[in-house]
């Protein structure tokens, strides 16, 4: 018993001991939390005011995208953790990367700040949150900011009832989908009722895959600077396709451009356009003429009697980017675009009134013929006065003409005329351009009559021309058949001291011509170019000498004809 009542004493003492350490262990862990509290209060990061905080953890934020990883933000200290919590607008970015469990608590912590939604449906593995959920943050329109989805065309019709509502403090929407029209319900567009007809801060929508009903009096977003619609091509089959119904007509879409005056960027890719509303004296209703005074890109693939409707309403800057895709391409169609571009762009009032330039001052024009159906031009302007705006231009329009259908398994194929590059050259100013830059894919008469109407225009100010191709042919054969040359290049050239009418110097072709360039000449043309020094020199005597000849990517052209050249041409390049 003695024993015992020993061992009962010791442990008691024993239990004493350690509760009396414990005590101290306490007393000292609170002594040294408060020294590295202390201690933490002198580093220069803990200084840092909670707005500071908040912008750093913004931009982890912005950096890892997913919630779940910059939330480690947190876990650091009670004051962090503060900081982030009383930062509204770091819970307030929704991405396909959040999980679901997380929606609520961002909404939720995010308080009223703007809510910013990405979501990519489409790829349907990377998304983590439920429609329902999207739904229920889509339908806070007051407080969207930002708003950007990808998903199937079958999604569209639900989550677009979420978005019924005014939105007014939204800014940007983008909704890509399926671009395939044939994958849309034939009933469906994106509704009347988007955004309520009301989003006053709105200035970015795009539309890809899906297109707006367009409706007079639903479309009002008159704060619009960037405005894409594109939809991709439809087969059309017998009988028509009732697809089409999703696509607007040209009056509808002439009525959304006249609401839109702020437009800054501006692409439309529309296969077709719909017939225009029944019943409607169109004529009567479409604006007479749509300013759109601060557009500075211009991109439109449509038929080429839609993009010559549309553009014959619009007043264009003088300073633009324009490019066109005209498909469906006839010879009416080809004069309807000419005819608008001249009144819509080329020969507007540039300037004040009583100074220049008094239409599109075009100094670079590039003519390409890719196939036998397509064609293309291009061009640049500039110009600069002191006191005036600068005026910097460019345009790219591409011609394509369609395949006829012909037999059972048989595919007839029209081709582009010169009578039609006679008509798409129309209405671009020539007179001031300096290059002019010339290609053919396609071998044959066909290219040999469109590039002759090319090259018969008056280009008095040419100062340099680059051929690539079957163009370098249907260049050597125009030079060599100027009318304004002294003799032709199958007679002997005349000598040095030969005297030249006035009135051959005054009708030879590119008079201003001093850079020469010959861009993969085709083998069968090297004979071609040697007998262009005959040419060159008969130019010469009639005042216009060519001062440098630059022959590129030609591995296998003569070495020694380059050399050559230099008898007659002062600086030739061979790279």
């Amino acid at each position: 018993m003695a024993s015992k009542s020993m061992e009962a004493v010791q442990s008691e003492k024993n239990m004493a001991a350690i509760a009396a350490l414990d005590h101290h262990i306490s007393e000292w862990q609170v002594q040294l939390s408060g020294l590295q509290s202390t201690r933490n209060n002198l580093v220069r990061i803990a200084r840092l005011p909670d707005e500071i905080l908040a912008v750093i953890f913004l931009f982890v934020a912005a950096g890892t995208g997913c919630v779940t990883k910059w939330a480690r933000v947190t876990w650091v200290c009670r004051r962090w953790r503060n900081a982030a919590l009383r930062c509204p607008e770091l819970w307030s970015q929704l991405n396909d990367r959040t999980p679901h469990p997380w929606i609520d608590v961002m909404v939720s912590r995010s308080q009223k700040a703007l809510l910013s939604v990405r979501i990519d449906y489409y790829h349907r593995e990377r998304s983590r949150i439920p429609r329902s959920k999207l739904r229920k943050v889509l339908k806070q329109t007051d407080r969207l900011q930002r708003v950007f989805l990808s998903c199937h065309p079958d999604d569209l019709p639900v989550l677009f009832k979420s978005l019924g509502s005014p939105a007014p403090r939204l800014e940007s929407v983008t909704v890509k989908s399926a671009i395939h029209c044939l994958s849309i319900p034939a009933s469906f567009n994106i509704p009347s009722n988007f955004l309520g007809g009301s989003a006053p801060k709105l200035t970015e929508l795009v539309c890809i895959g899906c297109i707006p009903t367009l409706e007079p009096g639903t479309f009002n977003f008159t704060s619009l600077t960037t405005l894409h619609l594109e939809v991709s091509a439809i087969p059309l089959q017998p009988p028509i396709n009732p697809r089409l119904e999703c696509l607007p007509s040209v009056y509808r879409l002439q009525v959304a451009l006249s609401k839109t005056p702020a437009l800054v960027n501006l692409v439309i890719k529309i296969p077709d356009f719909s017939g225009d509303p029944a019943n409607v004296p169109t004529a009567n209703i479409a604006p007479r003429s749509i300013s759109l005074p601060h557009l500075n890109h211009f991109e439109m693939e449509s038929p080429c009697h839609g993009i010559a409707a549309v553009i014959s309403k619009l007043k264009l800057p003088a300073s633009l980017s324009l490019i066109l895709r005209c498909t469906d391409v006839d010879e009416d169609s080809v004069q309807a675009l000419s005819t608008a571009l001249n009144s819509a762009w080329v020969s507007l009032p540039l300037s004040p009134p009583q100074s220049s330039p008094p239409q599109l001052p075009l100094e670079q024009l590039d003519v390409t013929q890719w196939t036998r159906r397509v064609l293309h031009l291009g061009g640049a302007a500039f110009h600069s006065v002191p006191g005036q705006p600068n005026i910097v231009a460019s345009f790219s329009i591409s011609y394509v003409i369609p395949r006829e259908q012909g037999g059972p398994g048989f595919e007839g194929l029209r081709m582009w005329t010169p009578a039609l590059t006679r008509v798409a050259l129309a209405p671009w100013p020539l007179t001031q351009v300096e290059s002019l830059s010339v290609s053919s894919r396609t071998l044959g008469l066909t290219a040999t009559g469109v590039f002759k109407e090319v090259f018969s225009k008056p280009f008095p100010s040419v100062t340099s021309i680059e051929a690539e191709l079957d163009a370098v042919r249907q260049l050597h054969d125009y030079l060599s058949s100027d009318p304004g040359l002294p003799l032709s290049t199958s007679a002997v050239p005349q000598t040095p001291g030969s005297v030249v009418s006035e009135g051959q110097q005054q009708g030879l072709s590119f008079p201003q011509l001093k850079e020469l360039t010959f861009t993969k000449i085709l083998t069968l043309d090297y004979e071609r170019v040697i007998e262009l020094k005959d040419v060159l020199l008969s130019r010469a005597q009639c005042g216009s000498s060519l001062e440098t000849l630059h022959i590129s990517q030609c591995p296998g052209f003569p070495r020694e004809v380059v050399n050559a050249f230099k008898t007659v041409v002062p600086c030739v390049l061979f790279t």
